[in-house]
């Protein structure tokens, strides 16, 4: 369920940034008297949000394969567990603690997905503001 909001967020920004992007050509032409560089600044923020949501779902999906995979190695090693107390005997307080060795990654592409995704936000409101200051 995680993953699907997470895409919807990721479309969503799509739609922000690529709708913004499309309507600068309309507004540079109702606008009369307006430099054209802050068009083409407004474009270059506009394109660079999808640039970034696209990075931060791509940090999504790398995120989601490490968890599976981090399941994955603690279900084969809880197995391994249980196959060593019931054949040596063992007391179960006596095995070492189960580590995943993906920890740290997953920690780093959760974030990452988080950051790249407000920057998409921000670049959409740079661009926005941009525009803004054009009509004012």
């Amino acid at each position: 369920m995680g993953s699907e909001y997470g895409l919807m967020l990721f479309k969503q920004l799509a739609l922000l940034n690529g709708g913004a992007l499309i309507a600068i050509a309309p507004l540079s032409q109702f606008l009369v008297g307006v430099e054209k560089q802050v068009f083409a600044l407004a474009a270059v923020w506009f394109v660079s949000g999808p640039v970034l949501m696209i990075a931060g779902a791509y940090a999504a999906h790398l995120n989601l394969s490490l968890v599976a995979s981090a399941l994955e190695e603690t279900r084969n090693s809880r197995l391994e567990d249980i196959h060593e107390i019931l054949l040596n005997d063992k007391n179960p307080e006596d095995l070492p603690p189960f580590e995943s060795s993906h920890k740290v990654r997953i920690l780093l592409t959760f974030w990452a997905s988080h950051l790249f995704g407000w920057l998409s936000v921000g670049s959409f409101c740079l661009g926005a503001y941009s525009l803004i200051g054009a009509t004012l």
